[in-house]
């Protein structure tokens, strides 16, 4: 529970609080300005970690590394066995992960502009080597350059801990797909938010069975969902719930003064009808139906895509 707090003198570059986890209380704080959103509620993504790239570079220089593998199930539908290729000749049915060692070794030991670690370059070489091979062949997953390699699943939430990830010497799993969850059963009540800048949401909402209830949204400079007539989105509003939420709670009153239009977003508005809201319960108000919005939407990606990098990239350091 985080309760009674004061944060009106933190200043966030993004989100105030940017939670992806079950059954937290955030009641009765208050909130300083954010950029892009002041609290945001979305799914994790399943992790896995492919490690002993190092060994494999040492291998690289006795030319014993031709031939190893790993084979990753995204659990989607799709398994790919990868196999280290130096000689140009990989197993049927298996996805070759060319490693020119010849170039790698000449850049790595170059006497007139030498790397500052050579066993380290030629890790780091094989390394975006895999990951390049990774995140070009279909898989619903992207892997990130590093030792140990990261995986992430592309699909938020427990799906992703569906995935499978094996590997034989040199190679080992470090950590198997884990980590995706919902964001659900969080309560957001009773805040007073602070300025948005950017002037897209207070709430956003990725999850499922939240409630949001009792903020004070008079600060935040969001005056309503609204687009022109080229679905070009002039402002934003103070509570997003994205596509495939449900079963949230949404019960807030206060807005900003000049409020001209619907303050809150339910991107799961059925057929252009905003009485029909599929599973989420919004008391008092009606929801806006942007869900055909492109300009809006691409807007929430891009918002969306910034925070989960920024996130994965620290849950990944």
């Amino acid at each position: 529970t985080f309760s009674g707090n004061h944060l009106s003198g933190f200043d966030a570059l993004d989100s105030q609080v940017y939670l992806s986890g079950s059954g937290n209380t955030f009641e009765s704080s208050e909130y300083g300005p954010a950029d892009l959103t002041q609290v945001h509620l979305t799914p994790a993504k399943a992790v896995a970690r492919l490690a002993g790239i190092p060994d494999l570079g040492a291998e690289l220089f006795f030319d014993g590394v031709d031939g190893q593998i790993f084979t990753i199930n995204d659990g989607m539908g799709k398994t790919v066995t990868f196999e280290i290729d130096i000689n140009n000749a990989v197993e049927k049915g298996n996805t070759p992960v060319y490693i020119d060692r010849n170039a790698i070794l000449e850049k790595a030991f170059d006497p007139e502009n030498p790397p500052e670690d050579p066993v380290l370059y030629v890790a780091f070489a094989i390394s975006q080597a895999i990951a390049d091979k990774i995140n070009g062949v279909g898989l619903q997953v992207t892997a990130y350059l590093g030792l140990p390699i990261a995986i992430v699943h592309n699909v938020p939430g427990p799906q992703g801990n569906e995935a499978e990830l094996t590997a034989g010497p040199p190679f080992f799993v470090l950590s198997t797909f884990s980590g995706g969850i919902y964001s659900e059963g969080n309560v957001i009540k009773n805040n007073k938010f602070g300025l948005v800048r950017q002037g897209l949401t207070a709430v956003y909402c990725a999850g499922t069975q939240n409630e949001i209830v009792g903020n004070d949204h008079t600060s935040t400079g969001l005056n309503g969902w609204h687009v022109d007539m080229s679905d070009k989105l002039i402002q934003g509003g103070c509570v997003l719930l994205d596509e495939g939420t449900y079963g949230n709670t949404v019960d807030e009153s206060l807005f900003p003064v000049g409020t001209v239009c619907t303050q809150v977003a339910d991107l799961t508005v059925y057929n252009a009808n905003p009485k029909i809201v599929l599973n989420n319960t919004i008391v008092g108000l009606e929801s806006c139906n942007l869900g055909h919005y492109f300009n809006l939407m691409q807007k929430i990606r891009q918002a969306q895509n910034f925070l989960e990098r920024k996130a994965q990239i620290e849950k990944i350091a």
